[in-house]
């Protein structure tokens, strides 16, 4: 294959790695994929053979592993144009990234040819806090392929290793530890080691000291000792036993602590502090769980019907991973595992083919969400919500269009009737369809009602039909059984907003959510970014009073700092400060 001619040459020099980058024109202007290709050599500038490289493109959408021959060079093809990252993986020395992204268009090659560092050695003794050896440890290095164990005298040895900043984990799954150099429980907090050319780094560590956790548990309505319950902290788990879980061995430090029982809901993200040689007890209160009952039945013979899938909706919980459960064949079905609060009930086939989805009215199934029935259940309750009434089917189909006027890519477009805001481009969506290749798509499960739809794509504001923020007023669009009706949508310009958060500490890949003020549902949702900042840009449609907040912690849900109200216009920018 001829080369086309090379449009320009950037050389990029950092430290002792070396890299030329280079974009080459389009071969065929009918290419709607590029390459990335180029020569890898070692830090002496010998050829590289056997190095896996792996492009990725940014949004995860497109991807190659391709290894070099002898002669170092390797070629990846077939990839969305877009930025991509590259890795760069050898059997002897670990893995290095690119610093950066490369730029793959239709049609071209990009030439990035890369220089690896030179090598080093990792090696160091473990021990316990009384001093003694800690054998039979892992120790791994982050990006290498290889680890070591700890000897009998707690020494180990790893190279050789690239010449780069690393980490050391040690862990022991068998004791129920796992831990980074120095005394560090997790891979944000570890410590950075400089690996050294041509030379042993010295990494020698202690296990950390640890204590005990002893978790009663009672039911917060009756106050009754709860029993079966189970206690979790890290990778340490303890069942109720006489009324007590005991959880022993765990760091010292504090640590964020789950705890769930069989008909309750679940207590997590509460914080316990643990002291060395010491037991710290903790009473925990568990809500018994709430539940919702219905029968549905064939709206014109009045049959019972199994196989629908009905969710409990509210603000606080709208069902992105799957629908809940279904009807049995009396048409019975139980949505359990409910906290106490106002629900509204959303029906969709799952094994009852030709069926409609519909919010369950008083009276039989709507499209509009807030003509929804609302049905109200106590903690430890159950409430029998309406009969569900499923008429037949009908399709709604249409194109959708960025604000800009270009089609959105292929399958990362959708439109649906639950307020779901994805956070990767490979999250499933229920009760939604994504965009083809025309960015056309199709829900042909809708039930023959007024439905308010809602539409998302990742670089685009999140909005209903209409274009609007809240789903009461956007634009009906009437669905007729059997029948195949048209809707297209183009996306209103989004109004970026960049959050500056302050005043409180903000855990590595922290993420903030808006939602509509009127209506509590979310309206946008965004990871920080992978560098450290208290800045977050997220995509709304205006004009809405929108609330934000900042999910300060994780463990088996968000725990979210107070929210914050803010005025968003029908255009334009806006820059606010939440403050705690």
């Amino acid at each position: 294959m001829v080369k086309s001619r090379v449009r320009g040459l950037c050389l990029i020099i950092a430290g002792a790695i070396a890299v030329n980058l280079a974009l080459v024109a389009p071969a065929q202007a009918e290419d709607t994929t590029g390459s990335i290709t180029g020569v890898i050599t070692d830090s002496t500038g010998a050829a590289a053979p056997n190095v896996t490289v792996f492009a990725s493109r940014d949004d995860g959408s497109s991807f190659a592993y391709v290894n070099t021959g002898g002669t170092g060079s390797y070629l990846a093809t077939g990839l969305k144009p877009g930025k991509f990252t590259l890795e760069f993986t050898t059997f002897w020395g670990g893995i290095v990234r690119y610093a950066g992204t490369v730029e793959v268009v239709a049609g071209g090659q990009t030439v990035v040819d890369y220089t690896l560092p030179a090598t080093g050695s990792l090696a160091g003794r473990l021990t316990r806090p009384d001093g003694s050896a800690a054998a039979g440890f892992q120790v791994r290095a982050d990006g290498h392929r290889h680890s070591a164990t700890t000897d009998a005298d707690g020494n180990w040895r790893i190279d050789p290793v690239f010449a780069v900043e690393t980490t050391v984990s040690f862990q022991n799954f068998g004791q129920l530890v796992s831990q980074y150099a120095f005394g560090k429980l997790d891979f944000e907090a570890a410590d950075r080691i400089a690996v050294a050319p041509g030379v042993t780094t010295i990494v020698n560590d202690t296990l950390l000291p640890t204590g005990t956790v002893r978790v009663t548990a009672t039911d917060s309505v009756s106050g009754a000792p709860v029993a079966g319950f189970f206690a979790f902290i890290r990778m340490h788990r303890a069942s109720e036993q006489d009324g007590v879980a005991v959880l022993s061995g765990v760091p010292i430090g504090t640590h964020l602590m789950a705890v769930s029982a069989q008909g309750y809901l679940g207590v997590d993200a509460q914080p316990v502090t643990v002291v060395a040689g010491q037991e710290v007890s903790v009473a925990v209160k568990l809500v018994p769980e709430a539940q919702i009952t219905a029968t549905v039945v064939d709206a014109a013979t009045g049959q019972p019907l199994p196989g629908v899938c009905v969710a409990a909706v509210s603000p606080q919980r709208i069902p992105s991973e799957g629908c809940g459960p279904t009807s049995d064949e009396t048409g019975q079905v139980s949505i359990t595992g409910l906290g106490a609060g106002t629900y509204r009930l959303f029906a969709m086939q799952v094994e009852a083919p030709g069926y409609g989805a519909q919010w369950v009215g008083p009276n039989g199934g709507t499209g509009r969400q807030h003509r929804a029935a609302t049905i109200t259940v106590a903690a430890g309750q159950t409430a029998t919500g309406p009969v569900i009434r499923m008429d037949r089917a009908g399709t709604v189909t249409g194109t959708l269009t960025k604000a800009d006027g270009s089609l959105p890519v292929p399958g990362q477009a959708f439109a649906g009737l639950l307020p779901i805001i994805r956070t990767s481009v490979n999250e499933e969506m229920i009760a939604a369809a994504p965009t083809d290749t025309q960015g056309r798509y199709t829900l042909d499960f809708l039930g023959p009602y007024e439905w308010e739809l809602f539409f998302t794509e990742p670089n685009e504001a999140a909005q209903w039909s209409g274009g609007v923020a809240n789903q009461r007023f956007a634009t009906p669009v009437r669905v007729r059984a059997g029948q195949t009706g048209t809707y297209n949508f183009k996306f209103r310009p989004a109004v970026t907003v960049t959050l500056v958060i302050t005043g409180i500490d903000l855990p590595p890949r922290y993420f903030t959510m808006a939602a509509n003020s009127l209506t509590g549902y979310p309206v946008a949702r965004q990871f920080a970014p992978d560098e450290p900042t208290n800045q977050v840009k997220l995509l709304l449609v205006g004009p809405q009073f929108a609330k934000f907040q900042v999910a300060t912690r994780f463990f088996g849900g968000a725990d979210f700092a107070d929210a914050r109200t803010f005025w968003i216009p029908a255009s334009g920018s806006r820059t606010f400060t939440l403050a705690y």
